[in-house]
């Protein structure tokens, strides 16, 4: 199913889906990578889905089948330039990538979330506020 419009500054919220997917790209070590994009509409919402969002919303999600990430770092993710592997692994990168997402999400009145697996993938849940 096609994804729903939603106003937003279109710019940025290309940069939050072209770091979201860049990242699942380059933190996969498999030769088939694979990610999803879609949405779940607030009657559709499941445990799977981080309870720190607003579930009256419809949620937004990038979804990879990469290295994943340890519980102990989820809050970490989100600091600028804070990197969890070494510049010269997975492709290297400054470790800003997800503090640009969370603000932009955040600026279009939004919440973003993960629920990571260790060595089997991530999903980024994110919403946009009423003031997207």
């Amino acid at each position: 199913r096609l994804l729903p419009i939603v106003q937003c500054d279109r710019t940025q919220v290309t940069e939050l889906f072209t770091n979201l997917i860049s990242n699942a790209i380059e933190y996969n070590d498999h030769d088939q990578k694979s990610i999803e994009i879609g949405y779940i509409l607030p009657d559709e919402i499941d445990d799977l889905v981080p309870t720190v969002l607003d579930r009256s919303q419809t949620i937004f999600f990038v979804k990879d089948h990469g290295i994943g990430i340890r519980a102990k770092h989820f809050e970490k993710i989100f600091k600028i330039f804070k990197r969890l592997h070494p510049a010269s692994k997975y492709g290297g990168g400054t470790g800003a990538g997800l503090t640009i997402a969370k603000k932009i999400v955040e600026r279009h009145g939004g919440d973003i979330a993960l629920v990571s697996t260790f060595g089997e993938g991530s999903t980024f849940y994110f919403t946009f506020g009423a003031r997207a």
